[in-house]
């Protein structure tokens, strides 16, 4: 049995988290997705990783997408 191919996905460094979880929402319920990494970049602050991490980690959950 073949498996088939999934995804790695990684955020950009700027991206407005409430509108990027829609965007997400639909690429995955359209193709397979191993995982999404969380990348902000060096100058994202505590906030804003909470901030980012509070919107996609709910979408990732809906889909059994694990974020890294």
């Amino acid at each position: 049995m073949t498996e088939q191919p999934r995804l790695y996905l990684e955020t950009p460094d700027t991206f407005d988290p409430a509108s990027f979880s829609l965007t997400l929402a639909k690429v995955l319920s359209k193709v397979p997705v191993a995982c999404l990494r969380l990348s902000l970049g060096l100058q994202a602050d505590e906030a804003a990783w909470t901030q980012a991490a509070n919107h996609l980690i709910t979408v990732c959950h809906d889909y059994e997408v694990p974020v890294v």
